[in-house]
Order: C-alpha cells, then structure tokens, then sequence
C-alpha cells in the first residue's frame, strides 16, 4: 500500500514528517505530490513528483475550461496511475475543498484518505462545522454539468465535519489538538526541522509581511502606516537589527515601497527559501512581528519562548472588504489561545 501526500508548503511539509513518523511508514510506500512549484529542502529517500502543472488546471473552473474537463480528469488519472504503477494508496490531503483533491481521493486506487495540517485555517471552526461553501451560481451550474459525466466531484465539501459523518471517518494528523475537535479522529505529530538549520545575519526581529495589498485588504496608503508602527515598535524596544520576510505573493512594487519605508533601518531581506517556523525552534531570542499569516502562529507553537506580536487589529479600523472582518475576529482569539501577544 502506498501512502501519496500532497505538499506545497513548509506545513504540509513538516506536516507529512510528522505524520510519516507516527504511522512508521516506510520510505518505499511514500510518495511526495508537490503542488505550488514547492521545493523539498534536504535529502530524503521519499519519490517527489511535481503535480503543480496538474493540479492547477483543477484550481478554477469557468466556462472555456469546460469542454475539455473531463479529458483532463483521464489524463489526471493516467498520469496518477503511472505515478503508483496501478497500487493502491492512502491519500494525505490539507482539505476536500480543491477539486484536485477530490479527484484524488476518488480515483479507483485510492482506499482512504486523511488530513494533513496545512496552516491558521485548521484551528479555525468553520473548517469543521459542517457549513457549506458559497459557490457562484455559474460556477454551480459548472459543477454540476461535470458531475452530470464524472460522478466525482461535491459542490459543498469544503467543510470536513462532513466526512466526519462517514462509517469510516478520516483522521486529523495535527501540531495542536483544536479544542473543538474530537480527539477520537486526532492524532497529535511533532515538528521535525532538526534536519537542517537555517541561518540569518544576526537579525533580533523578524517582521512577517501579509499580501494585504495584493489582495485588496488594505491599501498602499495603509500599508505605510502599519510599517511605521512596526519601525516604532523596533525603535521602542531596541530591536536595531531587522529582518523582513516577504509573502511568497509579494508583488514587486510592494517588496520596493517596503524596502524604502526602512532606508533608515538596519534591515535585510531574508530570503523566500528560510523557513521562519523551523528558525525559532534554534533561536527563540528572535522577535516576530506581524499581521495576522500563519508563520506567526507556527513561530509561536515550535518557538514555546519566542515573543511574537500581531497588529492584527490594525484591520479593525482598515480593513477594506467588511466580508472578511469575522474571520479575522476568529484568528485574533487563535492568537491569543496560543500567547501571542496582540497590539
């Protein structure tokens, strides 16, 4: 039996060690599906296949898409089945909302399936609750000509309390145990970075950037203002040696009006390729700032001792689409669960 997890970033990574040395698998029954042109770090003895071009044909449907969808879903099988060579697998997936994830787990050689951590989104309830998605009507209208052909793909699966419900329920394989969730489904991994270290140049912040602008959350102007916030808050504590991380959908105008706002800073880039998670657990000394990513809680559950602080309210007054303002309600109380300290 093969075991396929699908990784395309640091956490799913990290999670699929984790997940990897609790079940004991052997590194023969393992394969790594890369998605997001993710690179693994490090050498393992795991087969890697990069299934980023795959997957993204799965990521959006819209009209011109439509005639050849089910020719892609053969070609995904093919390819799939060339992958394992015709084994049968358990497939090892953050979420059911991607349809590529789906025609994962209903591919006729798959015999289960299970949740591997992928970021904030797994601490979140709604993941849980069992609400559906909303979904355009276009798009339903979509969905449902395809399913008319397939049979394997559900509008609304989004939600995994749904497959809670199953005779056989998928496990979680988690960092933290949510409160919410029961821990009959749970199993509890560990963090596994010690394979390598990342360095940086004596950097005693790091200072997590968001792609708030890039997607329409804040705008430049508002962006301005949060970075002096930050350069106050260094100021005030002394913090001289700054280290900014950029997100991986920085456009490169925001990278450059950043970079200028700390002309006056002794500051460096870290480059995309350091992982901040696994840089705390060797150096907790290290403060990171932030708004509301991810890296933020992960830099706190593998650093137990390392300061970090979100302005997540600095959405409270700015935020620009209304829509989003409960969820982010949702992580600021995640945050503070889990001892970040919130200005």
């Amino acid at each position: 039996m093969l075991h396929l997890f699908y990784i395309h970033s640091h956490i799913t990574f990290y999670s699929s060690l984790g997940t990897i040395k609790v079940l004991n698998l052997s590194s023969n029954d393992v394969v790594f599906l890369l998605g997001r042109k993710y690179k693994v770090k490090g050498n393992y003895e795991f087969v890697t296949v990069d299934v980023s071009n795959l997957s993204d044909q799965f990521s959006r449907i819209d009209y011109k898409k439509i005639l050849s969808f089910n020719r892609n879903v053969r070609k995904a099988d093919n390819y799939l089945s060339q992958i394992i060579k015709d084994e049968e697998f358990v497939a090892y997936v953050p979420q059911v909302s991607s349809l590529f994830f789906q025609l994962l787990i209903t591919n006729r050689h798959c015999k289960g399936y299970n949740f591997i951590e992928e970021g904030i989104a797994n601490y979140r309830i709604k993941l849980y609750s069992g609400s559906t998605n909303k979904v355009g009507f276009i798009s339903q209208i979509l969905i449902k000509f395809i399913n008319s052909f397939s049979k394997r793909f559900m509008l609304y699966p989004s939600c995994l309390g749904m497959y809670e419900k199953l005779e056989c329920s998928p496990r979680y394989y988690l960092f933290n145990q949510p409160l919410f969730l029961s821990e009959f489904n749970v199993d509890k991994i560990d963090f596994l970075p010690e394979i390598m270290k990342d360095k940086i140049d004596d950097c005693n912040v790091i200072i997590v950037f968001s792609a708030s602008v890039e997607y329409s959350l804040i705008s430049l102007n508002e962006l301005t203002v949060l970075i002096e916030r930050y350069i106050m808050y260094c100021q005030l504590n002394a913090l001289k040696k700054i280290g900014l991380k950029f997100h991986p959908m920085q456009s490169v105008e925001v990278k450059d009006i950043i970079c200028s706002q700390f002309a006056n800073e002794d500051y460096s880039v870290i480059d995309d390729n350091v992982e901040v998670e696994r840089l705390v657990k060797f150096n907790d000394s290290v403060v990171i700032l932030g708004l509301e990513s991810s890296v933020l809680l992960y830099a706190k559950v593998f650093g137990k001792n390392t300061l970090v602080v979100s302005f997540i309210s600095f959405y409270n007054n700015n935020l620009r689409k209304e829509k989003f303002y409960s969820g982010y309600k949702e992580v600021e109380e995640i945050f503070k669960e889990n001892g970040i300290v919130l200005i």
